[in-house]
């Protein structure tokens, strides 16, 4: 069937309803029309003004913690390279200062640190002065927590020699 076919027996079919029917379907189709408007253009529009201010503040948050790390790597690429052997003396001081339980083994330009009843803050710090002072980065961890303490190990990269 052609589309004015079509039409006209659309129009036909019109005519020839009574006037409630009419009144009927075109309230019908308004609330189909109204349907259709809140669901795709009011509500999707209404959802993003309700979501938009925790989302801004997500990636604000998100973007501080950038801004921190870019900070961080920039003050790490301005120092000076370490001379050969200080990396692994400044390991060896981080570690004897968390207790005497602790111990180094250099593998290369890795070294394996054997840590015994550390406390959370200790631990912390001490990975915080790898960073600064050894320029060490963790590879690997495996703790084990108890009580207040942790114990384990931890496999460090050594920035190489110059």
């Amino acid at each position: 069937m052609n589309p004015t076919a079509l039409r006209a027996t659309l129009r036909a079919r019109w005519a020839a309803l009574k006037p409630q029917e009419r009144q009927g379907l075109g309230l019908a189709a308004a609330l189909l029309g109204v349907l259709l408007l809140w669901s795709l253009w009011l509500q999707p529009t209404l959802r993003t003004l309700r979501e938009a201010p925790l989302q801004r503040a997500a990636l604000a948050t998100q973007l501080q913690q950038m801004r921190q790390q870019a900070a961080e790597v920039r003050s790490l690429r301005e120092r000076p390279p370490l001379a050969a052997g200080q990396a692994e003396a400044a390991l060896q001081a981080a570690t004897a200062a968390l207790g005497a339980g602790n111990r180094v083994q250099m593998q290369g330009d890795r070294a394996v640190v054997a840590l015994q009843g550390v406390s959370g803050e200790a631990l912390l710090g001490w990975l915080r002065e790898l960073r600064a002072g050894a320029r060490a980065l963790p590879v690997e961890l495996k703790l084990r927590r108890q009580g207040e303490l942790y114990s384990g190990s931890a496999v460090l990269a050594l920035p190489p020699a110059p």
